[in-house]
């Protein structure tokens, strides 16, 4: 687990006085972002121009963040490949759970945005996350949704 903390800001505060639904999802996105920037330094890879672009996401809104409250996001990976891996993310006030996400993300080149595979030392790194990731993972996950 990866834990990111925030303060909710007056700009994520829409005219209901509460934290507008598009700032969950950036939340979530920095938190990854985070995440992804402490594996590659954590272990020296050489793919430290991969960049992560979301294929597919699921989100639950479950309760409400207000102007100045501290939110943390917890980061789990779960599932891994040479093309990317899925995260399942919660964002909590204290131990109220706010919302719930998850995604899988490809990796592509920065600059490019080109799908491209992730090196040896950056896939045994994510193999050995999610083979120590401890949590038990909600039935919905990786539910297909048919539109």
């Amino acid at each position: 687990m990866f834990t990111s903390h925030f303060e909710v800001e007056k700009t994520w505060i829409d005219h209901n006085e509460h934290m507008n639904v598009s700032y969950y999802h950036y939340a979530f996105q920095q938190a990854l972002n985070r995440y992804w920037e402490h594996i590659l330094k954590k272990k020296n890879n050489s793919s430290a121009d991969l960049a992560l672009s979301p294929k597919n996401v699921h989100i639950r809104y479950l309760s409400e963040a207000f102007l100045g409250q501290l939110i943390d996001v917890h980061s789990f990976i779960y599932k891994s490949d040479y093309k990317g891996f899925s995260v399942y993310q919660e964002m909590k006030r204290d131990d109220t759970i706010l919302c719930l996400f998850n995604q899988h993300v490809n990796f592509c080149t920065a600059s490019e945005a080109l799908i491209r595979q992730c090196d040896n030392t950056t896939y045994n790194s994510l193999h050995t996350i999610v083979k120590n990731t401890n949590i038990v993972l909600p039935k919905w996950i990786e539910r297909s949704i048919d539109i």
